[in-house]
């Protein structure tokens, strides 16, 4: 007997810290897998297959192993093996593709040359993204192949003589084997096919964590015994998938929960739970014959059935392992209720009320009554009421119907009182109808017997015009000229529009003006439109023409001499109205748009008579019918001989047009 400590500390994530009085080791891994140094410095490997009891285990002693010193008279030869060539040898290299193949996504291969950084790089990063990885297999892989057709031969180098004679041997050649066999390239493809079975399985990260680390920390070497020693023959080729293919259906996955064998109280519900039943208490069976029924009791004093609702009424049997299969269930008053009993079901009544009232139930066990009990029937009170409008925005002179909503929707009594508050806007009927009258507002109010009032506030709008056509009083035929009238009348649709109002506008007053009655008055000639708009801006059009008339003007006219530079003294004077001469005070009719010559002259007379004028050619406009115009200006004489040759006498020309009604 003597002094023992032990502590173990689990730190999370699989890892764990053991304490003892050897000192301090650790142990890390997963369900499966876990990598263990003692505090003696012995390293562990446990690889095992849950459930089935198959497990691995390799034990490595901590302690440093130093090669025994070689004596003096021996030479060094080097294993004459076909593997000792270039990049650890023909089938090492094929491993290492096969790791990279499988694995190197994850880094494998990398932590398998002790690249650690890249590994964890590859780990993390996908194998750079797929791409490190792919190059990795392209690399691994021509390398095997070039190894596997060269074909070297191995000869035994002379040896260093550490001062003491050698012995001469002569070269030895050791043929390389060339390729696989195609037994071996069967079992390649069967340990291929396990490693993608196994990849495509793995149920969690931690897998995959694991796999990492048993990489990491067994030794290349031991790799490659292992593998070597599984492509050696069929039969161990046959035992490894046989195990792979245990452990893939030995591994929980995520829709079937693990159930720990180990615990006979363990089981498995529906659910996917795992639930102990070493807590529950033993169930303890115990039967007592059935009793004879003393008495029914019900579990409330009243019950209220509102009118066509259905209540169940719960009884206990006393004592409660009473037989009563022979129940029977009445009621006294069928007009007021009526109800349902199954003998041989629960041990409850249902009850419908129909009309107001109270009604007994009975119940009898054989030909004797056991129990009765009184139920009210009661009208179904509302606690609430809507208003429902059809159509909920009713426009003047339309009609709808108005509904009340109960809260409950079964109320017995769904009568209610109807107002409205402005009955100048809507008024409403007894029995919900209305009519709306007027542009407005207006609160209508709905109110049960027992109270409970529901409003709603409803909006009257106006009829809006659709449309507007205009007619006319003016005979078709007849020219529409200065000076006369014609009436326009606008009709607005539909005919129940609310608000019939016109706005009437001329697009030209100085042809035609319009007044507010619709009454159009010709100006002057030409074209003109006239508007009419709603109160809600529907418009319609009327072009009207008016036709042109003769415009009567009075012409007077004056010409005076302004200036004479020895011109003459013997003159004549007059007014031309399109090539005839007129005098003042002469009545002129003009046509308006018509176009006409007008000039003022002076002559002097003498032998060689000089002639000097002022006016032109001029179009009449309604403007100059309306106001008259005048044609002013001044009129050069000039001297055509003698010896005041070139001279000037200037006479200025004033003619007026004024209008005649």
């Amino acid at each position: 007997m003597g002094f023992r400590f032990r502590k173990s500390i689990n730190l999370g994530g699989g890892f764990r810290v053991n304490l003892s009085k050897s000192g301090v080791g650790y142990s890390w891994g997963t369900k499966g897998v876990r990598f263990t140094k003692t505090a003696k410095g012995k390293r562990r490997t446990t690889l095992s297959i849950p459930g089935t009891g198959i497990s691995y285990v390799t034990e490595s002693n901590g302690t440093k192993i130093t090669a025994p010193r070689q004596p003096k008279n021996t030479t060094n030869i080097p294993a004459l093996t076909p593997d000792n060539n270039e990049n650890g040898g023909n089938g090492m290299v094929w491993i290492r593709f096969i790791i990279c193949l499988l694995f190197g996504i994850f880094g494998v291969h990398k932590f398998m040359e002790k690249k650690i950084g890249m590994g964890i790089l590859y780990l993390f990063t996908a194998g750079l993204f797929g791409l490190g990885w792919f190059y990795d297999c392209i690399k691994y892989f021509c390398i095997a192949i070039k190894n596997t057709k060269r074909s070297e031969k191995v000869s035994v180098p002379e040896s260093e003589s550490y001062g003491y004679p050698v012995t001469e041997y002569p070269p030895v050649e050791i043929p390389v084997k060339r390729g696989f066999s195609i037994k071996k390239l069967l079992l390649w493809i069967i340990v291929v096919f396990l490693g993608l079975m196994a990849l495509a399985f793995l149920p969690h990260i931690s897998s995959i964590l694991a796999l990492a680390a048993a990489v990491l920390l067994l030794p290349v070497e031991k790799w490659q015994g292992i593998l070597s020693r599984f492509v050696k023959g069929k039969s161990k080729a046959i035992i490894a998938t046989v195990v792979a293919v245990a452990a893939f259906f030995a591994t929980p996955t995520a829709d079937t929960p693990e159930v720990d064998r180990s615990n006979p109280n363990s089981a498995v519900v529906e659910t996917g739970e795992v639930i102990e039943l070493a807590t529950l208490p033993p169930t303890e069976v115990t039967t007592e014959p059935p009793a004879e029924l003393e008495g029914i009791s019900f579990l409330e004093e009243s019950y209220i059935v509102g009118v066509g609702r259905t209540v169940d009424i719960p009884f206990v049997l006393q004592p409660e392992n009473a037989v009563s299969n022979d129940l029977e269930a009445f009621v006294d008053n069928a007009e007021s209720a009526f109800l349902t009993f199954d003998k041989n079901g629960e041990r409850i009544i249902q009850v419908t009320g129909v009309i107001p009232g109270e009604a007994t139930i009975t119940l009898c066990a054989g030909n004797a009554i056991i129990a009765t009990k009184t139920i009210t029937v009661a009208e179904v009170m509302p606690e609430g009421i809507t208003i429902n409008a059809e159509p909920q925005v009713p426009q003047v002179g339309s009609t709808g119907m108005l509904t009340a909503v109960f809260d409950p929707l079964d109320v017995t009594n769904q009568i209610v009182a109807w107002q409205s508050d402005t009955p100048e806007v809507l008024i409403i009927n007894e029995d919900g109808s209305y009519e709306a009258l007027s542009i407005g507002e207006a609160t209508i109010t709905a109110t049960h017997e027992n109270g409970v009032v529901g409003t709603l506030l409803m909006k009257v709008l106006p009829v809006e015009a659709e449309r507007v056509q205009l007619n006319s009083d003016w005979e078709e035929g007849n020219s529409f000229t200065k000076g006369k009238t014609m009436t326009l009348t606008a009709n607005v649709y539909p005919e129940n529009t609310t608000d019939k109002s016109i706005t009437w506008t001329s697009s030209d007053e100085s042809v035609a003006t319009v007044s507010d009655k619709g009454v159009v008055k010709a100006v002057a000639h030409g074209s003109v439109v006239i508007t009419a708009m709603t109160s809600n801006g529907k418009t319609s059009t009327y072009e009207i023409r008016v036709d042109p008339t003769p415009q009567k003007f009075k012409v007077s006219y004056s010409i005076k001499m302004q200036s004479n530079d020895h011109v003459g003294s013997n003159w004549t004077k007059g007014c031309e109205y399109n090539g005839e001469e007129i005098s003042s005070g002469t009545v002129l009719s003009i046509m308006p748009g018509e176009t006409f010559t007008i000039f003022g002259w002076a002559e002097e007379n003498d032998s060689r008579p000089d002639y000097g004028s002022y006016g032109g050619q001029m179009t009449l406009t309604n403007e100059m019918c309306e106001e008259g115009f005048t044609v002013e200006g001044e009129a050069d004489v000039r001297e055509n001989g003698g010896r005041y040759s070139g001279h000037y006498a200037v006479w200025y020309v004033k003619i007026t047009f004024k209008p005649v009604n």
